[in-house]
């Protein structure tokens, strides 16, 4: 069955496949599932019964190697309801879902500052209103999901605004920089050839596993920050003694970032 999200909760024809999937673990389709064959199932139905397997019991036997666990277990029937045994759960399991990826979207866009993660919070919490409206008006949902989908709403509107997550969300341990792959080498190197990094007792080796340490870059195609590999090759590929690319527009743009008199203003 599909990983549900609050969307499968106000979409009506979402939810009705909700339920179709639930009811065709009834045993009495056991056999139609396995076979593949395309089978209809009764909407208006709010019970299953599935087929468990329980242990009733465990044995330890001695072996030369330690000890071997021997389960008992009986085949019995259960009951299952679609809104109290399955529904009430989910709704809990969406709910941990949705807070667990807000915050390692926060890890994966790098969003560390205060305010970055003001505004990208901001934005859930609008998402979070409209799902509120969208549960009060659902028809297809009856009283007691719509009252455990408005708490599960309410406690991640909380969790957001109230940053309890900020807690746990880890200062990175590189520098994310907003450049390009290229342009976090050149930067690096003009500062150590030019001497603003010392290069009286850090080799050029050293220089190297400095960047792969300490830096990220921006890739702009898939929208998020990535470590530095092989910085000894890109940095010979643009500075060596006789380098595959020219590190011309690269230090054109770099000047173009660090001539612009807003890089300087303060904010």
């Amino acid at each position: 069955m599909a990983v549900l999200t609050f969307e499968h909760f106000l979409n009506a024809d979402l939810f009705a496949n909700v339920k179709k999937d639930f009811l065709k673990q009834d045993i009495q389709y056991e056999y139609l599932g396995s076979s593949g064959e395309d089978f209809q199932v009764n909407i208006e139905r709010d019970q299953i019964t599935v087929i468990k397997e329980k242990v009733i019991s465990i044995t330890e036997i001695e072996n030369g190697d330690g000890k071997d666990e021997i389960y008992e277990t009986e085949v019995i029937e259960q009951e299952l309801n679609f809104y109290s045994d399955y529904l009430l759960p989910k709704i809990h399991e969406v709910e941990i879902a949705y807070k667990k990826d807000f915050v390692q979207d926060i890890r994966r866009r790098s969003l560390f500052s205060k305010d970055a993660i003001k505004g990208y919070g901001q934005v859930h919490l609008n998402k979070l209103n409209k799902i509120l409206d969208k549960i009060k008006s659902a028809s297809h949902l009856n009283e007691e999901i719509q009252n455990a989908l408005l708490q599960a709403v309410a406690s991640t509107y909380e969790f957001i605004s109230d940053g309890y997550y900020q807690k746990n969300i880890d200062i990175p341990k590189k520098i994310p920089f907003a450049f390009s792959k290229n342009q976090v080498i050149a930067l690096y190197y003009l500062l150590y050839v030019n001497e603003y990094i010392s290069n009286n007792d850090l080799k050029k080796t050293d220089l190297y596993r400095l960047i792969e340490e300490t830096a990220m870059y921006y890739d702009s195609k898939e929208n998020s920050f990535k470590d530095i590999r092989k910085a000894n090759k890109l940095c010979n590929e643009l500075f060596g003694s006789i380098p595959s690319k020219s590190p011309g527009n690269t230090i054109d743009e770099l000047k173009e970032i660090f001539t612009d008199s807003d890089f300087y203003a303060s904010s």
